[in-house]
């Protein structure tokens, strides 16, 4: 799948293999795009939204704040779980380093001391420096045999220019009236022991948001047992909702009800988005965003978390890591280094 798209002279072009089935899907050039989440549509839309509308620096110029497109040519099929190898970079800079993340971690404790805020996830940019330009395929065909439990994906708009990711979380699946979503929160190294009580109560927060803005929604829902979801070198704590929606909603009311989730902002998130702007000082453009599809019948959308943005002879990776009362500066910092392990193990 991924040698026919790398031919394919038309952009846009999207690879797309689901967390949760065998196939993938490629798909190259457009019909047509929008600059707005579609509303329910006879043939599937791609695409996605930024984090904010609010821009800091040019890094994600290229890349619109909402883009969504349908197909000229769509394709399913299995793909190549062989092992590639990643390029090797030349240089790396973190934005923020790691003397300047410790003093926004400590100033994001002092403000939940304070009480302002519950939770805060703050953000790192990594970016990695090439001698040659860097094919976005590749990179992607590189993540897929570590890629267990996760959605992975690459919207790429030019052949410099692609955003790509393989993520364990979706923001939700909808099929008719029935909406499935998901609480995905805390990290440890993978197989490493028992979850802390932090994580538990970075969990909590997010089932307790999921749960407050859907439940008025549905005629009914469940909650599964709480449980784990692992990926290659982290995992998580995670929980599924399922509720039966008293009417259909437009995708763009459901992505706004739900994103961010405190998984990537924070709780409440009001508060916890306030911060971000304060202290991130980098522009998150697509990452920790919505990501998918938009369908008639069944509508589907990952968080574009443990992801890149490839621009010519640079890779910018983004992590993010919940901040709660309890958190550790170091500790977190190792965290956002696993997250990101994929692109550069």
């Amino acid at each position: 799948m991924i040698p026919w798209l790398a031919k394919e002279p038309s952009f846009p072009k999207l690879f797309w293999k689901d967390r949760d089935t065998e196939e993938a899907i490629v798909a190259a050039g457009a019909t047509h795009t929008l600059h707005e989440i579609p509303l329910s549509q006879t043939l599937p839309y791609f695409g996605g939204t930024s984090f904010t509308n609010k821009r800091k620096d040019a890094l994600w110029n290229e890349f619109p704040p909402t883009y969504f497109f349908s197909p000229k040519i769509l394709k399913t099929g299995k793909v190549d779980t062989a092992l590639r190898p990643l390029p090797k970079p030349v240089k790396r800079s973190d934005t923020p380093d790691l003397g300047d993340w410790e003093k926004k971690v400590a100033h994001a404790l002092l403000r939940i001391e304070r009480k302002e805020v519950d939770k805060v996830v703050m953000g790192r940019r990594t970016t990695l420096f090439f001698n040659d330009w860097i094919d976005p395929l590749e990179v992607v065909q590189s993540l897929i045999p570590n890629a267990q439990r996760t959605t992975v994906f690459c919207l790429q708009l030019a052949p410099h220019l692609a955003f790509i990711g393989a993520s364990p979380e979706k923001l939700y699946v909808r099929k008719g009236n029935t909406l499935l979503t998901e609480a995905c929160a805390g990290t440890i190294p993978l197989n490493s022991g028992k979850h802390t009580e932090k994580n538990l109560r970075e969990f909590a927060f997010v089932k307790q948001f999921i749960h407050a803005e859907l439940s008025p929604l549905c005629t009914s829902y469940a909650w599964e047992d709480d449980s784990v979801i692992r990926t290659a070198f982290v995992e998580h704590l995670y929980n599924r909702f399922c509720g039966t929606l008293k009417e259909v909603h437009a995708d763009a009311y459901l992505i706004q009800l739900l994103h961010p989730t405190p998984a990537m902002a924070g709780f409440p998130r009001t508060e916890a988005l306030r911060l971000i702007e304060e202290e991130e000082p980098f522009e998150r453009g697509w990452y920790a965003s919505p990501l998918g599809w938009v369908g008639q019948e069944e509508s589907n959308f990952t968080v574009g978390i443990r992801s890149a943005l490839i621009v010519g002879k640079e890779m910018h990776l983004f992590a993010g890591a919940g901040i709660v009362k309890g958190s550790n500066s170091k500790k977190e910092w190792e965290e956002l280094n696993l997250k990101i392990r994929s692109y550069i193990a």
